[in-house]
């Protein structure tokens, strides 16, 4: 995984715009994916300079809910995993310090969460949320 870059945005940093039209392009490319419309890119793992994979997360007060697209030639590589690993590294050392949640809407995404402790609002509930 040492010939990715990976790059983490936060929210408030500086180094995004150099990546926005990338950004815009990958998610304009993909298909079949749902991004929340005020959902920010929050990190990304780049390729010789061509977005490869990206979590999105929502800027909420008192929920952020994410998205993760992988580019199809670079899935089965464990790139989304990673992305999910430092994800929930924030989560827990608090740099997201609100209710995080997710709608998978794959198979491959809901095995995902589920390996993270991510879990079910509810019964049949779409969401599922991170709680500590």
């Amino acid at each position: 995984m040492n010939k990715y870059k990976f790059i983490r945005f936060g929210f408030f940093s500086k180094a995004i715009k150099k990546y926005e039209d990338d950004i815009s392009k990958f998610y304009s490319s993909q298909d079949e994916i749902y991004i929340c419309f005020d959902q920010r890119p929050y990190m990304i793992f780049v390729d010789d300079k061509k977005i490869i994979a990206c979590l999105w997360l929502e800027k909420d007060d008192n929920e952020r809910e994410f998205s993760i697209v992988v580019h199809p030639g670079y899935r089965q590589q464990g790139i989304a995993s990673l992305l999910m690993k430092e994800l929930v590294s924030d989560i827990l050392t608090k740099k997201i310090k609100e209710t995080v949640c997710c709608v998978p809407v794959n198979p491959f995404m809901l095995r995902l969460i589920e390996r993270h402790s991510f879990s079910q609002d509810y019964r049949n509930s779409e969401y599922w949320t991170y709680e500590l």
